[in-house]
């Protein structure tokens, strides 16, 4: 029996976090399977670490990264809406 919350999505999915984000769970569990999803793009990275401690890496990283995640999301994006 398969547990349908580990299943592919239909929709085009980009996992990414900081390397010092509280839990890189969601990356390491559910990259390989959006990675290997027939429905492109699907994408997950771990970035380097930002700020010092989890709360940046996690909170801060997903307000203000802009300047470091910003540029592959802009292209994921774009990568979707051409399909």
């Amino acid at each position: 029996m398969t547990n349908p919350s580990t299943e592919p999505g239909q929709l085009q999915t980009f996992i990414l976090q900081a390397a010092n984000d509280f839990n890189l769970g969601p990356t390491h569990t559910l990259g390989p399977i959006v990675e290997h999803n027939n429905l492109k793009p699907h994408r997950a990275k771990v970035y380097p670490a930002y700020g010092t401690t989890a709360e940046e890496g996690h909170g801060l990283f997903a307000t203000a990264g802009f300047s470091v995640w910003g540029p592959d999301v802009l292209v994921f994006v774009n990568q979707a809406l051409r399909r």
